[in-house]
Formats: structure tokens, C-alpha cells, sequence
């Protein structure tokens, strides 16, 4: 049987993201019986992280799969270290000879997440809150503040990274300080430290939007949509295309709003029917290309 290793950056429960790509190591071990080893890494230093990566490296595994774009760091270093080795990443674009990048296109229904804030906000500011800077989170941004711009170019857009996906507390400071500059809506892409930001939003009585899984079903009294991009997805198909002999190593696999049970916006019960008509349509220009999501944000950042 091959071995392969999984690799999630944070704890055991560490928000909706981690959540997913456990939960996909764990599907490959009971339906495709794959003999799946999951590995935690919980520290945000970069050098650590290629340390344990090495670590596991060593035992010669036929797979690793690396369950987040912090992943791109590692597979960069030492990919080419280990040629016997396939690397799958998830939420990345790396290139290798031994490498394969499976992608959930999450700027997508982010786009219209960020237009959906500029028609939702009463204040005519709407803030974004991450953790770490990694590419996925910055197109991400650059997403939500595109369709924010597109629908409602004249609102005040105040982003942050906070640092730290797991952090409750940061996630709190960085949410209220932005309800205090105006902000009533606020899209969110972060791991536990979304339990900070939800907190806030209830205090500061301000609409969230998150990412990743259905946040309306979770916290329907704060989230008015969630912008979904099932990850595990990306983990899976990974696992199960190298079991059938069939992945494509030095390529790059992608899904978005064409397939919405992998991708799309949620909204929430009190989003009207127009309103929820109008990111329908949005939604389409999306998948036909009449409107382009774009990749980069070059604006000021919001500090507290």
C-alpha cells in the first residue's frame, strides 16, 4: 500500500479551513482506504515549518498532500530535495516537476461577496479581516474588494491582516476597531480567530461575511453569507487521482462557480429575493467571463 503523508497548518479544530482538509484525510482513509498520516503544524515560523516537513520527508512517503497555501513556502524548498516524492498543494499555484496544485477558486464567490457588502452596507464602509499574508488570502482580498468596486465604487474599504488565523483575540481587536470606523459589514477569512470576529460583530452589532463553509447555518444572527469553497475538495481529489494512477504532476486542477456544490455564495434569510437575484446574474458574467475577477489590490491597508 502507498504511504502518504497529510499536512494541515494549525490545531485539531482550527476553523472551517483545517476542519475541511481533516475531514478530507479522514473520507480517504474510509472510502478509497488510503493509508493516510496526518500531520499538525501549529507554529506560524516558516523555517519550523520546513524543519518537520524535512522530518517527514525522510521516512519516504510516496504522497505528501499540503492542505493550505502556507504550503507553497515548503514545497518550494524542498520539493526538488526529494524528487521521489509527489507533493499535492492545495489552495496553490507551484510548479514542479513532482508537484500538482489543486485550486478552489475562492476569489470567485468572494467577488460577489464584496458586491454584495456594497449593496448591504448602510454605513458606506465595509472592512476585510485575515490572518497570515499568503497568496490565497491576498487574492482573496483583492476579489472582495474588486466586486466591491464594481458594485459600489464610491464605499470606503478598510482590509487588514491581523497576522494569525488562530488568534480569538487579535480577530476581536482588528473587527471592533473597524466598527469604529464605520464599518457594518465585514468579510472574514480566518481559522479559530473567526470566533473573535463573530463575537464582535455581536457587540458592535455588525454583519459578517465568511468563507469556506455555510456560515449562515452556523451563526445565522451574524453572517448574511458566506462565501464557499470546499477545500477538502482539492485534498481528496488529490489522494483519489493518485491512487487511480491518474495525477497529473507539474499541472494545476481548478473549480469554481461552475460547480456550486464545490463553489459559491450563500446568503442568508434576510437577503431579499432581488437581491439574492442580483448575485445570480453577477454570478453568471463570473463563469462566462463577461466580468473579470481581478488579482491584485494595491490600496492602504487598515491598522488599528
Amino acid at each position: 500500500m502507498v504511504r502518504i503523508e497529510g499536512v494541515l497548518f494549525g490545531s485539531p479544530g482550527g476553523g472551517s479551513f483545517v476542519t475541511a482538509g481533516q475531514q478530507a484525510f479522514d473520507r480517504a482513509r474510509t472510502e478509497l482506504g488510503a493509508d493516510v498520516r496526518t500531520h499538525w503544524l501549529d507554529r506560524h515560523d516558516a523555517e519550523w515549518r520546513i524543519g518537520r516537513l524535512r522530518d517527514i520527508l525522510r521516512s519516504a512517503p510516496d504522497l505528501v498532500v499540503l492542505h493550505g497555501a502556507q504550503g507553497e513556502v515548503l514545497v518550494e524548498a524542498l520539493a526538488a530535495q526529494f524528487p521521489g516524492v509527489a507533493f499535492s498543494l492545495t489552495q496553490g499555484i507551484v510548479t514542479a516537476p513532482n508537484v500538482v496544485s489543486y485550486e478552489v477558486l475562492l476569489e470567485q464567490p468572494a467577488f460577489l461577496a464584496g458586491a454584495l457588502a456594497g449593496w448591504i452596507s448602510r454605513t458606506g464602509v465595509v472592512g476585510h479581516l485575515s490572518g497570515e499574508r499568503v497568496r490565497a488570502g491576498l487574492k482573496g482580498r483583492a476579489a472582495f474588494a474588486g466586486g466591491l468596486r464594481w458594485a459600489c465604487p464610491d464605499t470606503d474599504f478598510l482590509s487588514s491582516f491581523c497576522g494569525a488565523q488562530h488568534d480569538a483575540g487579535l480577530a476581536s481587536r482588528y473587527t471592533c476597531a473597524q466598527a469604529a470606523a464605520g464599518a457594518d459589514v465585514v468579510f472574514t477569512m480566518l481559522g479559530a480567530g473567526r470566533d473573535g470576529a463573530i463575537e464582535a460583530c455581536r457587540a458592535k452589532h455588525m454583519l459578517q461575511i465568511g468563507d469556506g463553509v455555510d456560515w449562515c447555518a452556523v451563526h445565522p444572527d451574524v453572517f448574511v453569507a458566506s462565501a464557499v469553497a470546499d477545500s477538502g475538495w482539492a485534498s481528496f481529489q488529490a489522494i483519489a487521482d493518485f491512487i487511480t494512477g491518474r495525477l497529473c504532476l507539474g499541472g494545476r486542477q481548478t473549480v469554481g462557480l461552475e460547480n456550486p456544490r464545490i463553489c459559491r455564495l450563500v446568503t442568508g434569510p434576510n437577503i431579499e429575493a432581488s437581491m439574492r437575484m442580483r448575485v445570480a446574474r453577477l454570478s453568471e458574467d463570473l463563469i462566462t467571463g463577461a466580468v473579470v475577477v481581478p488579482e491584485y489590490w494595491a490600496g492602504r491597508e487598515f491598522l488599528p
